[in-house]
């Protein structure tokens, strides 16, 4: 049972789109979920109206979001009772990819001037930074600082649950810092439409996040 120190967090991430479909590295480039996610998505709230409407009570819930289309489309299909509930923060958006934006293996690996990088990329692991973009760690910094400020804005409010509409890496970096047992940040990966349910206390003002539990809304 929860006490009053802790708060329930969903980690969501957006619906697939065109890049995703392609497997392209997808930062800031914007794109609309494709219409068979928008489909997908409106189909479970049919059948999980009751459980959704339980889960994220307006009065109690706030909906936290990267500001990159494909997550604001998501959060108002999937959620539009919490859209006067919203906070948007760019310290969520997706790893800075550089010169790398838009590419995939394919067209990388048939570039002379970057094929060469991406293989060293590749060999390192992903510990490299992108060029023009961010490195790992840099990244990890920023989301969870912003993860940090946000649930330390909220904690002193009426807010029970949180609910984050954001980005594969921007989850994958959250929980690489702040999972209690921890885990490392490529164990979690998730896809689209698929997530992560966990509760939250705040220790020396930093949040420890347990009892965390995959969930996904393809069924």
């Amino acid at each position: 049972m929860m006490n009053q120190s802790t708060r329930v967090i969903y980690l969501i991430r957006h619906g697939m789109t065109k890049g995703n479909l392609e497997h392209r590295y997808l930062s800031y480039t914007e794109e609309s979920i494709l219409p068979s996610e928008e489909t997908l998505l409106k189909a479970f709230r049919v059948t999980h109206r009751e459980c959704l409407l339980r889960e994220f009570a307006p009065e109690s819930t706030s909906l936290v979001l990267s500001p990159r289309k494909r997550c604001m489309e998501t959060a108002e299909v999937l959620l539009p009772e919490l859209r006067d509930h919203v906070m948007v923060r760019e310290c969520l958006g997706e790893m800075d990819f550089g010169a790398f934006e838009y590419e995939n293996y394919e067209s990388l690996m048939s570039d002379p001037e970057k094929q060469a990088y991406y293989q060293h990329f590749i060999d390192s692991g992903g510990e490299l930074p992108f060029p023009e973009g961010e490195s790992k760690a840099e990244f990890i910094t920023r989301v969870s600082d912003g993860f940090c400020d946000i649930l330390q804005e909220l904690w002193h409010s009426n807010v029970k649950t949180i609910c984050f509409v954001v980005h594969g890496g921007t989850i994958m970096g959250i929980l690489d810092s702040f999972s209690y047992p921890r885990r490392s940040y490529f164990d979690w990966m998730c896809g689209c439409l698929e997530g992560y349910r966990m509760n939250a206390c705040m220790e020396n003002g930093l949040p420890v996040l347990t009892e965390i539990t995959k969930v996904t809304l393809r069924k």
